[in-house]
């Protein structure tokens, strides 16, 4: 099982990276192309600033798989690092457990949004009026490799909790040495 789950993190991992990469790429094609034919024929491409906010997003969504992989994701552990290794080890597993929750509500939602957008065929406001449901459906589709990933992730962070020592009651009150 967990062989399958480091695999499967792996690929998400890549398929998170890659699509994210894809979608910067092709940003900065479109803001190029647009900054050039808007200052040299004096016409700009109307799809570019649709399309450049509809790609953030999907960066964002897309490619929070891979900065998870990564180790990316802005950690404010200032308290936790004054807590005791088995401690921190705990603490660690149930924030994992507490974010796949919220990532599984996040997929639902954004899911059901995306499924409402296609059935009423929902379409932008903006130039192009193009359907929103693709669009919409980036979101879940990367929440769900962040799942993936943040399922190894909690793999990891329990078998790491459990090999931490007790605490002993004598090494409490004991300054740490380093060497």
């Amino acid at each position: 099982m967990s062989r399958l789950l480091n695999r499967a993190s792996d690929i998400a991992s890549l398929a998170s990276e890659s699509l994210a990469a894809s979608c910067v790429v092709i940003m900065a094609l479109m803001i190029g192309g647009g900054t050039i034919s808007r200052y040299l024929i004096a016409r700009p491409i109307p799809m570019v600033d649709e399309f450049g906010a509809y790609l953030l997003v999907a960066i964002t969504f897309i490619g929070a798989g891979y900065v998870l992989k990564e180790k990316g994701h802005i950690s404010v552990d200032f308290v936790v690092r004054m807590l005791s290794k088995r401690v921190t080890g705990w603490l660690t597993v149930v924030t994992d457990i507490i974010s796949i929750l919220a990532i599984i509500a996040l997929i639902v939602l954004t899911a059901q949004v995306a499924a409402g957008s296609f059935r009423s065929n929902l379409q932008t406001y903006a130039a192009l009026n193009i359907p929103i449901g693709p669009v919409q459906l980036v979101m879940p589709i990367g929440l769900f490799l962040l799942l993936i990933v943040f399922l190894h992730v909690l793999s990891t962070s329990i078998k790491s909790a459990r090999r931490q020592p007790e605490i002993q009651e004598s090494n409490l009150h004991q300054p740490e040495t380093t060497d």
